[in-house]
């Protein structure tokens, strides 16, 4: 089984690989067609609400803390669903 956890390294042994990686850090400014690949020098901001109503910001499960504590990588625990949401709507599982 491949571990999600990976051996950690020293910083400065981190900054050495990242040194040899041959990134070059800078800002500059290229045309919107060229951008893929770029990463954003600063924050882009929208004048304009999309979708124009409210919306939740993200999904995902919900779950008591405490039911995940024997949890392992080798040995994860399965869950039943019991409620589902939907925009406008619940189901409701037993």
């Amino acid at each position: 089984m491949q571990k999600e956890f990976r051996k950690l390294v020293s910083k400065d042994e981190a900054k050495r690989i990242i040194n040899g990686l041959g990134i070059h850090a800078g800002i500059s400014e290229v045309n919107i067609k060229d951008a893929s690949g770029h990463i954003l020098g600063m924050d882009v901001f929208s004048h304009v609400d999309v979708p124009p109503f409210d919306r939740a910001a993200m999904d995902g499960f919900a779950v008591h803390a405490t039911d995940t504590f024997k949890a392992r990588e080798d040995i994860p625990i399965t869950f039943k669903l019991v409620v589902q949401y939907f925009q406008g709507w619940i189901q409701i599982f037993k």
